[in-house]
């Protein structure tokens, strides 16, 4: 990816922020009831995620250490797709 990645768990509202790259101004996409995509407004390209009640949702990306995240991050970005101009998240 050769982007920097940014990870941060708020505990107190269980939210976990994922970012790759410098940040930039973003469009969100909500996927489903859990996680938004945000996209660069410029490039259009995925560029983070936003995972809400992720101790619920994803439990496991708070156990990861930082490479292991790295790549279920990367999973998670690959698994959005477009179905009839929506962003959607499928399984892992």
């Amino acid at each position: 990816m050769g982007q920097e990645l940014t990870f941060h768990y708020d505990k107190e509202v269980d939210i976990l922020y994922l970012f790759a790259g410098k940040p930039c101004f973003t469009d969100n996409y909500g996927i489903d009831q859990f996680v938004d995509v945000r996209c660069d407004v410029e490039t259009g390209e995925i560029v983070g995620l936003t995972i809400r009640h992720c101790s619920v949702t994803y439990p496991e990306l708070l156990r990861l250490r930082p490479r292991e995240a790295l790549h279920a991050f990367l999973r998670l970005l690959s698994s959005v797709k477009e179905k009839d101009g929506r962003r959607m998240l499928h399984q892992i």
